[in-house]
C-alpha cells in the first residue's frame, strides 16, 4: 500500500496528465491523515467534469470518503476542493 506522501505525488501527475489545475496537499496533522484538493485560487471552481475526473481518479487509487465510506464518481458535491483518505489497513 502506498504512502500519504507517495499517494498525494501519485495524484498530482495524474490531474496535471488530465490537464486538471488543482493544488494537492497531503494533512498527516489532522487526526485522520487525508489528501486534500483544492483550486488553484480560493474562487476556483470545479467544473461537472472536473469533479467527476477528480473523483474517478480517487477511486481507482482506492481512496475513501470519510469513515471508510466509498466515493460515489456522480455525487456533486462542494466544487472548491475535497478530501480523500486512505483506507484503514485490515
Amino acid at each position: 500500500m502506498a504512502t500519504l506522501k507517495e499517494m498525494t505525488a501519485n495524484l498530482r501527475k495524474r490531474f496535471k496528465r488530465e490537464k486538471i489545475k488543482a493544488r494537492v496537499r497531503m494533512s498527516p496533522g489532522a487526526s485522520d491523515p487525508c489528501i486534500q484538493v483544492f483550486g488553484v485560487t480560493p474562487e476556483y471552481v470545479f467544473s461537472e467534469h472536473e469533479q467527476r475526473t477528480i473523483r474517478f481518479i480517487a477511486n481507482c487509487n482506492r481512496l475513501t470518503r470519510p469513515r471508510g465510506e466509498p466515493i460515489d464518481i456522480e455525487r456533486m458535491t462542494d466544487p472548491q476542493h475535497f478530501h480523500f483518505y486512505l483506507p484503514v489497513a485490515a
